[in-house]
């Protein structure tokens, strides 16, 4: 069995900080069983022969066998538990680093220094071992512990089954240590030389010789004895309290012959007596107060067993044969003050047994006292006489005195249950002892007994045991105080209030019956002068009085008639010459009594004769002070009782106001009404603090709004009080601060109940001002309790202070200000720094209890101290300005090192040498062990200051930042570790990930040893349901997080292949989502979401290790119900932060999933998830008020434009989609104005792809139809705030890109639309106005952005309209389709758009954005023309005579503004058959338009008739490609090239077709030889067919149209045959170019070819000449022609026809053609 660690144990099993669960404290307990039960015998001692035997066995190298050998002969311990013991000591006690340690095991020297380390552990560590004994035994008994009935089980079966034989072997481990400790004083008395007889020798070799000093051993330290010393003597400490503990239980008994043991170890100098330290004076107190401890419990623990108050008959130590044995012991004891309790308790015990056996009441006299003693004393009544005077003998010793100072020792005053029990043995004992013996006999020492007694039960009654005890007894022990106190009350209030004021601590059970006793008092006994005695009373008879009328006693009090009261002895003081003394009687009168309406007349008494200014009654004062005591203590105990207190506490308060304006205060009543006053205000802030509101015997600072508004200080209108001269005057001159605790627990009441007034606020710039700086540095204590008290109070205040909403603004920044300046700041660091050795402390100086109320109170202080440095960085090193308080805070937190230079950067502050950063001195904090909470706020502070310090923290920790790594890996490695603290870590190193990256490189080098905890530490919580373990497991995966966002590859590596960690990761959303802490699927779904991300960019779509089948088994049971869970949220009136933000991380995620793994969902999760989504925005919208729901709603929008993106055939296809998407559209039209123009966006752009997606299906127009009316009213809407000044906003509820997603949705729905449904839309809507509207807003916002571009360059103040140019656009182009129609009203004609859109256009034509919004105003314009006829060409040609310079412009670069040159040829093709109304109306631009347009053809043709020109002119490339990139490429068009070319062959087929109508009809030119052609000269192309170089300066001529007929032979023939152009073509195009365009392109370039050549023959100014090459070139060119298309043949179809079977293999029609050739032949053979 190998040694624990008893620390460990004890903050597993205490259970002071932490709960751990009844499993985790079983497997502890479990694991220490063979530690518990043998305790300290359970070490064993060094042997040469056992050493080697285990080196024989281990594997260890040679120097660690020889720093084990080393170790073990140094502890006098078996080298196997010396080991283990160095491992429990690196892993709880060691604080420096693993190279540290390598180093210290590397010298002589180093390892001296490790050992003596481990000497201080080996020697206080069992005392927490024992302590957990103890406290076993305590919180077995208490039936509200938590773990009870585990610990009284494992009591019973485990540690002491038989009920005796724990404590048997507790005695022996006493034994033991006391066998140790006078072997070592006889050793010391013999100054070191000492030889062993055989009887000591054997006594040596026993199992307690590994407690025995090892002399002699060089490794030992300086102080090596006395450490030993005062740890054994601190370990007899800690075994006689378990002891006390152990029976004190219920039906527990010690054996006659443990009893005898014990007694013999008190014998001489007592149990452990006599030792000598070897420490000097000061090593000498020490231990004679350790001694005195001893002395006390073991005094104690005789007393107890011998139980003198037990039943005589069934006592064991009443036997004859243990009465003679105790009997002898008992006889030589007396000789020291820790005799006498014992003797008295003997001596009460044989006494009790011997007046029974002489009164005949008990049965069997004959065999209840022994005989020898029966025949010593004569006869039974000498022997009653024997025992009496022993008793006698202990009392005139001083017995009582002595218990007094025993129930005072620091041993029972820190641990609350010794005290309860030792309270309860002494009272027993006084008890027992006042009631058997005559304590008011006439000796001295009897009446001094007495009074001591009276006292010493007083003390007791305050705790639990004995005041049940005390209302229990009826006229016998202590009860007998009762009664004399009645009766000499109020004459003498202080036996009877002290009495109540005792029993009131006890309980909330006897605070009840000492506040019902004093309620109804049966008399009361009042001090009169015999001549008011003589005028209300007559005498009944002797010393009997009755009252004839009615006597005013005090205000309130009255005696009333025929009340009858007694005359008692009563001594009238001497009076002086100078004064005249009446004659004063005491009476008791006998009326029932209210003691408190007496109390009450009493303060009011007193109240009225301080307010007269008359001579204070010393009587009332203490009558008052008194009364004071109980109130407070009545309010603390029991609560509620105030109500019933009500006048009491008024009138209180009124007196406390009213001694404010006394110059001089009684000290002593002062500090009990303020004790009253922190009591109340306990309960009733409010009423206290403005009751005081104006004393001025407290501190005030005004409110002064307008020294605020001016910027001065309002600390100059502070006023100190008279607080100020009883603090600092006369309680630091006693140095006790009762009146500075109370006013400190006053003030903490206000700032809890966030009370502000005048005497609020300057108490608490006392307390930082005044208090603060001299709490620590200054003033002296009478002990450290009161200190540490004084601190605690202190700390608690300027916690709250700084508590945010707690006190005024204006005060918590002067608080803040005097923390961070140099004398409050020094106090707080010094209180930091004691804090931060606090367990070091406690472990140097074993006397303490693990659990003392000392070292609680030191570690509540130290956590005030931590929670108000976390608050000064909070409010301080937030942001990034560097104010006066930052900076003063900085230089807090670096010491008090002044920089010699003057730079005031954060890092320079590190460069000085000085006293440790204050990182440093939090940092400390993580070793503490005992109390996991000051780690946990250390870690806290840590995190805070990580985030805000601005200065690197590991520069910050210096030498113990390794250290510090390495400890709090350790403590999150620790299975019994507290979950909080591992929480805290966590959250430390999340901080770190983006404001410390040096502490985060300390942990992540290697990040294996991090990332494997962590994975460990989600595996082990994650099936926990625990609130902390809950917040663990979050905290992890915000963490891992946290590392995956900030690219940390180290870490992301190492975890990408752990395979347990996505598996562990994932297992939340594997269980039904309901039972999932939402944290925990807020951080587990972000992690998700950046993990997927990561991988599709960076990893090749490689997920991490077995995160695929971990998503698989998610998707197949869990997905639809997480789905539900985490969108059904929004079906309700609002959502809380955390349910917006788990929506959120479910849209990254799903947002993520759906790009890159579209496949693995089904058609049921899919639809499931559009399902939720669909509900969900409907319901959000139901209630677009709540801000909440308004963000959900953008979020799950983001959601269907992912699924309409990647998934929109599985979902578009069904009909209940549409439904719910016309739902969802009504919603948002119904809450336009509530909704953030980017969620408008998202959801009209995921309309319009579901709108996209259907294609031309034959149930189209049937699904778009749900949503055509409300998106009508959408776009209606967004138009009429097309005009908000707000518009401009991106969280305006409308914009220029809402309105353009919504004017494209309905153009996508209107395109799917049968006319009739398109008829009836415009006839019952008005969105052709609202869009002409707002296209002219538009347009108009634009011409102002571009005007103030040109006014503001110079000046940089520019204004834009965003998104202007497109939404024009879009709104353009929908009303071009809908002038299609004819019902589309009158704003369409182009009458109106010539004199609206067109003009407001013309303003912003300079800019080359505005050729679309210009291309679809032509359109609009062509559509109008062709449902308007002749009526529309007059607005038609004005928008072209408008826009003239734009037009032509297109079409003489068509390859720059492809749509506007397509608009523009298409506008010409419109009005040509109407070219003699243009002509009429406007010449100049029928001209231009017509030159342009048949230049364009030729253009055009250039640029589409060869693809370097593409490269060149086109695209503007200029870099000279390889030869083997052009070889590759030469054949090939990229996707830019073949977009570009389709929409060149559509410009060009609107020019062909624009010039063939502006042309005289073929048919008319052939067939009527006489027709006059006139009209049509000249031609408008050239009649010639030289074909030039350069486009931009050759007139457009027919060898363009030959040169596009070659263009259509080179692609359509060579695309199907296969066959190679000829070398000397030109490089032709190739690619994906639409065949259908090349083909209607040949087709009107034929057709044009005939006209104009036809034309050109007929024109009379052509001469023969020229007519007979016209007619050569065009036979040439065309047989050339003719022959590649009708000698072939082929079954494929025409693009054009492709149901003629005449047609050729590539497309044209062959009989087309055969005309054509037959035209041709004629035309060409006509002279």
């Amino acid at each position: 069995m190998s040694l624990i660690s008893g620390k460990a144990l004890w903050s597993v099993v205490c259970g002071t900080n932490i709960l751990p669960s009844d499993e985790v404290v079983g497997e502890e307990l479990e694991a220490a069983t063979a530690n518990l039960k043998a305790g300290l015998l359970f070490f064993q001692p060094f042997t040469q022969e056992d050493h080697d035997t285990w080196v024989n066995k281990v594997k260890l190298k040679d120097n660690q066998k020889t720093f084990v050998l080393r170790l073990a002969k140094m502890l006098n311990l078996s080298s196997r538990q010396s080991w283990s013991l160095f491992q429990l000591y690196l892993q709880q006690e060691y604080r420096g680093s693993s190279s540290e340690l390598m180093s210290a095991l590397s010298s002589h020297r180093t390892e001296s220094r490790l050992l003596q380390q481990i000497y201080s552990y080996y020697l206080t560590d069992p005392m927490h071992l024992l302590s957990c004994r103890t406290h076993l035994l305590a919180a077995a008994t208490k039936h509200n512990h938590p773990h009870q009935k585990l610990f009284s089980v494992y009591l019973r079966d485990v540690l002491d089954p038989d009920q005796h034989s724990l404590g048997l072997g507790v005695v022996k481990e006493l034994e033991a240590v006391h066998r140790c400790i006078s072997k070592h004083r006889d050793q010391h008395h013999q100054h070191g030389y000492f030889t062993l007889d055989d009887q000591e020798q054997d006594e040596a070799s026993d199992t307690s010789s590994m407690l025995q000093f090892t002399t002699g051993n060089p490794d030992l330290p300086d102080n090596g004895e006395y450490e030993w010393l005062t740890a054994r003597l601190a370990l007899a400490k800690h075994l006689l309290a378990t002891l006390l503990v152990y029976y004190a239980a219920p039906n527990t008994n010690c054996p006659p012959d443990c009893i005898l043991t014990l007694l013999n170890m008190a014998q001489g100098g007592g149990l452990c007596g006599g030792p000598t330290a070897s420490g000097g004076r000061g090593g000498q107190a020490a231990v004679n107060t350790l001694l005195l401890e001893i002395d006390a419990l073991h005094c104690l623990l005789l007393t107890l067993l011998i139980n003198a108050d037990a039943d005589t008959k069934s006592h064991v130590l009443c036997e004859a044969a243990w009465q003679e044995k105790l009997e002898a012991v008992f006889t030589d004891l007396g000789s020291r003050p820790g005799h006498l309790p014992p003797l008295l308790a003997w001596s009460v015990l044989q006494g009790r047994q011997a007046v029974a056996d002489m009164t005949g009441s008990n049965s069997s006299t004959s065999s209840s006292i022994s005989s020898t003693i029966l025949a010593s004393a004569g006869s039974a009544a000498a022997l009653v006489q024997h025992y009496s005077r022993m008793a006698q003998q202990a009392l005139q010793g001083g017995v009582m005195a002595y218990l007094e100072t025993v129930l005072h020792n620091q041993a029972i005053v820190t641990d609350t249950l010794l005290q309860e029990l030792s309270c309860s043995i002494v009272y027993s004992l006084v008890c027992v002892a006042g009631a058997h013996l005559n304590l008011e006999a006439s000796s001295p020492g009897l009446a001094a007994a007495a009074a001591s007694s009276t006292h010493l039960a007083l003390t007791c009654l305050s705790s639990s045991l004995p005041a049940t005890f005390f209302w229990a007894e009826e006229g016998g022990g202590a009860g007998l105080l009762l009664p004399d106190a009645l009766a000499v009350f109020p004459h003498k209030p202080a036996p009877l209030l002290a009495l109540c004021t005792q029993l009131a601590k006890a309980g909330p059970d006897s605070c009840s019956k000492v506040v019902e006793l004093l309620s109804e008092l049966p008399s009361m006994t009042w001090l009169m002068s015999e001549s008011v005695l003589a005028e209300s009373c007559r005498e009944v008879g002797g010393a009997q009085l009755v009252t004839h009328s009615s006597m005013q006693l005090l205000e309130g009090i009255a005696l009333p008639v025929h009340t009858s009261g007694t005359l008692l002895p009563y001594n009238t003081p001497p009076a002086t010459a100078a004064e005249h003394v009446p004659n004063l009687l005491l009476v008791q009168w006998h009326l029932p009594t209210n003691a408190w309406q007496l109390i009450l007349a009493a303060v009011h008494a007193l109240d009225n004769q301080i307010s007269s200014g008359t001579a204070v009654s010393d009587w009332l004062v203490s009558v008052v002070e008194e009364s004071l005591k109980l109130v407070a203590s009545v309010i603390k105990s029991q609560p509620s009782q105030l109500p019933s207190l009500n006048h009491i506490v008024h009138q209180v308060l009124t007196l406390t106001v009213r001694l404010g304006s006394v110059s001089e205060v009684r000290y002593s009543l002062m500090r009990w009404l303020l004790c009253v006053a922190a009591e109340v205000s306990q309960h009733r802030a409010a009423k206290v603090w403005d009751k005081l509101a104006k004393c001025s015997l407290l501190p005030a600072l005004p409110s002064q709004a307008s020294a605020r508004a001016a910027g001065e200080s309002v600390v100059q209108y502070y006023r100190c009080g008279m607080l100020r001269s009883i603090v600092c005057g006369d309680e630091a001159a006693l140095s006790s601060y009762p009146t500075l605790k109370a006013f400190c627990h006053m003030l903490c009441a206000a700032l809890k109940a966030k009370l502000s007034n005048n005497c609020v606020r300057g108490g608490v710039v006392f307390v930082v001002r005044e208090v603060v700086p001299a709490v620590v540095l200054q003033w002296s204590y009478i002990n450290a309790k009161e200190k540490v008290e004084v601190l605690e109070a202190v700390m608690e205040v300027l916690h709250h202070a700084l508590e945010q909403g707690k006190a005024d603004e204006d005060i918590a920044a002067e608080v803040g200000v005097q923390l961070c300046g140099r004398s409050a700041g020094n106090t707080l660091r010094a209180v930091l720094e004691a804090g931060a050795t606090l367990e070091a402390s406690l472990d140097a100086a074993p006397a303490q209890w693990p659990h003392a109320t000392h070292a609680t109170a030191l570690a509540r202080t130290a956590q005030l101290a931590l929670s108000i440095l976390n608050r000064l960085v909070l409010r301080y090193c937030t942001g990034e300005d560097n104010s006066p308080q930052k900076q003063r805070l900085r230089e807090l937190l670096a010491g008090d090192r002044r920089l010699h230079n003057t730079s005031h950067t954060p890092t320079a502050a590190l460069i000085n040498t000085g006293p440790p950063h204050l990182a440093l001195t939090v940092a400390q904090y993580i070793h503490h062990r005992l109390n996991s909470r000051l780690p946990y706020l250390a870690l806290k502070t840590l995190t805070k200051l990580a985030q805000e310090l601005g200065v690197p923290l590991v520069a910050c920790l210096g030498s113990e930042a390794e250290v510090i790594r390495e400890l709090l890996l350790n403590r999150l490695n620790a299975a019994t570790e507290d979950t909080r603290v591992k929480v805290a870590i966590t959250r430390l190193l999340s901080a770190a990930v983006t404001s410390q990256p040096g502490l985060l490189r300390a942990f992540l080098s290697p990040p294996d040893s991090l990332m494997d905890t962590l994975t460990q530490l989600m595996d082990t919580h994650d099936k926990c349901e625990e609130g902390s373990s809950v917040e663990l497991v979050s905290s992890i995966v915000e963490l891992v997080a946290a590392l995956w966002a900030a690219g940390h590859v180290a870490a992301i590596t190492t975890l990408r292949e752990n395979k347990t960690f996505w598996t562990v990761l994932v297992r939340p959303l594997q269980q039904a989502p309901d039972t999932v802490e939402p944290s925990v699927l807020h951080h587990t779904l972000r992690l998700l979401a950046l993990e997927l991300f990561v991988a599709t960019k960076d990893y090749d779509s490689r997920l991490a290790a077995g995160l695929d089948d971990a998503l698989t088994t998610f998707r197949e049971k869990q997905f639809c119900n997480l789905t539900q869970h985490v969108l059904g949220w929004c079906e309700g009136e609002s959502l809380t932060e955390e349910q917006v933000q788990l929506t959120r991380d479910w849209r990254d995620l799903v947002c993520v999933l759906l790009p890159a793994y579209t496949s693995t969902f089904t058609h049921e999760h899919l639809e499931c998830l559009t399902k939720n989504v669909l509900s969900s925005l409907t319901s959000c919208f139901r209630c677009s008020e709540e801000p909440s729901l308004r963000q959900a709603a953008h979020l799950i929008a983001d959601i269907l434009l992912a699924l309409n993106t990647h998934a929109i055939k599985i979902i578009s296809s069904n009909s209940w989609y549409w439904s719910s998407v016309g739902e969802v559209l009504e919603g948002v039209r119904a809450a336009l104005l509530q909704t953030p123009a980017p969620t408008h966006v998202r959801l009209l752009t995921a309309v319009l792809l579901s709108l996209q997606s259907l294609g031309s299906s034959d149930d189209a127009a049937e699904k778009s139809n749900c949503i055509l009316g409300t998106m009508g009213l959408i776009v209606e809407q967004h138009c009429s705030l097309s005009a908000s000044d707000y518009a401009g906003q991106s969280n305006y509820c409308s914009n220029a890109a809402v309105l353009q997603m919504a004017c494209c949705v309905l153009h996508q729905c209107l395109l799917q639309q049968h006319d009739d449904v398109v008829d009836t839309f415009l006839q019952h809507s008005h969105v052709v106005p609202a869009l002409v509207h707002a296209a002219t807003l538009h347009m108009q916002s634009r011409t102002a952005s571009v005007l103030a571009v040109a006014v503001g360059s110079n000046s940089g103040g520019v204004t834009t309209a965003p998104g202007a140019e497109s939404v024009v656009c879009s709104i353009v182009r929908l009303l071009a389709l809908l002038a299609r129609r004819p019902v589309s009203g009158p704003e369409l004609t182009t009458n109106s758009l010539a004199t609206s859109l067109a003009l407001t256009l013309t303003n912003t034509q300079s800019l080359q954005s505005s050729s679309n919004s210009l291309s679809e105003l032509v359109w609009c314009a062509i559509s109008s023309v062709s449902r308007e006829g002749v009526s529309g060409v007059d607005g038609c040609v004005s928008i072209a005579a408008v826009h003239l310079d734009s037009l032509v412009g297109a079409l003489a670069a068509p390859h720059e503004q492809p749509r506007l040159a397509y608009s523009a040829a298409a506008l010409t093709a419109i009005l040509a058959p109407h070219y003699r109304l243009w002509v009429a109306t406007h010449p100049h631009s029928y001209t231009l338009m017509v030159e342009a347009t048949a230049a364009c053809v030729h253009m055009t043709t250039h640029l589409v008739r060869l693809k370097g020109v593409l490269q060149r002119d086109v695209l503007g490339r200029t870099s000279v490609s390889s030869p083997a990139t052009e070889d590759k490429n030469k054949d090939t068009l990229t996707t830019a090239q073949v977009d570009l070319v389709n929409k060149l062959l559509q410009v060009l087929l609107s020019c062909l077709r624009a010039l063939r109508l502006l042309g005289p009809d073929m048919v008319e030119l052939l067939c009527q030889p006489g027709v006059d052609v006139g009209e049509w000269l000249p031609p408008l192309l050239q009649p010639s067919f030289r074909r030039a170089t350069a486009p931009e300066h050759a007139q457009p001529n027919l060898a363009s149209l030959t040169a596009l007929l070659d263009i259509c032979t080179t692609h359509l023939i060579r695309d199907k045959s296969g066959k190679k152009e000829d070398k000397s073509t030109t490089e032709s195009i190739v690619g994906s170019v639409s065949r259908k365009l090349l083909t209607a392109c040949g087709e009107e370039a034929l057709l044009l070819l005939l006209t104009q050549a036809t034309l050109s023959l007929m024109n009379p100014d052509v001469t023969n000449r020229e007519a007979r090459d016209i007619r050569t070139w065009l036979h040439d060119d065309m047989s050339s022609f003719f022959s590649q298309w009708l000698g072939r043949r082929s079954n494929v179809a025409s693009p054009l026809l492709p149901n003629s079977s005449t047609t050729t293999s590539t497309g044209l029609d062959r009989c087309f053609l055969r005309l054509t050739q037959h035209l041709v032949n004629n035309i060409c053979q006509h002279s």
